[in-house]
């Protein structure tokens, strides 16, 4: 019902209200407690209508629970624009060295870019391997200048040679856990008036760290 009634409203009609819409009642007696899958199903096919096109919905799948919702954008995707991963770094060998094998070698994205932009690395081993992608990986780039680490200005600098529709900015201490992540995060601009998008992060014993 919210999904219809708001479907054609303009954005300057739409205000924020400080209360719930809906409650669920979660006390066992409501229809959809007691009727979790047929809800399911019905909310889904809302959303499938929702997102869809005329006489072609969209496919929604299950989230992290049986009863939450993933829409699949990235399901009927051909065109994969090109991002550019934008890593400011300086040494610290075990972590550039695992991102950047997990974006090469891992990462299940068919149009990406990756700019390391390093404030000043003296780890002999950090350098090699700079060197050796340099060789072998097409699409990987790095600026090395020794200054100060300020991230702002690093980050803008990737910006400044970055050639990619969108920029991506992960951190260089995380680890890569799904092939398929960055398809998953340049999907959600499909949602209308999409600017950012953000990813959960976890800590090394898989509790959640951030959730942006």
């Amino acid at each position: 019902m919210v999904l219809r009634y708001t479907a054609g409203l303009q954005r300057e009609n739409i205000l924020h209200l400080p209360y719930p819409g809906y409650i669920w009642r979660r006390d066992g007696q409501s229809y959809s407690d007691k009727f979790l899958d047929v809800a399911t199903a019905s909310a889904r096919s809302a959303l499938a209508q929702h997102y869809g096109k005329a006489g072609d919905p969209a496919i929604i799948d299950r989230a992290v629970s049986k009863d939450l919702h993933r829409v699949r954008f990235d399901s009927k995707r051909s065109d994969w624009p090109k991002v550019s991963v934008v890593i400011p770094s300086r040494d610290a060998f075990p972590l550039i060295s695992r991102l950047l094998e997990s974006l090469l070698n891992f990462t299940e994205y068919p149009s990406l870019e990756i700019i390391v932009v390093d404030n000043g690395s003296k780890d002999q081993r950090v350098i090699s391997l700079y060197e050796q992608l340099r060789r072998t990986s097409r699409n990987f780039r790095v600026e090395i200048n020794e200054e100060p680490f300020n991230f702002s200005r690093s980050v803008n600098r990737g910006f400044s040679i970055a050639t990619g529709e969108y920029v991506c900015l992960p951190n260089n201490d995380i680890e890569i856990l799904e092939p398929k992540w960055l398809e998953e995060m340049v999907s959600c601009f499909s949602y209308p008036h999409t600017g950012i998008v953000g990813a959960k992060l976890l800590y090394p014993d898989r509790t959640l760290q951030m959730l942006v």
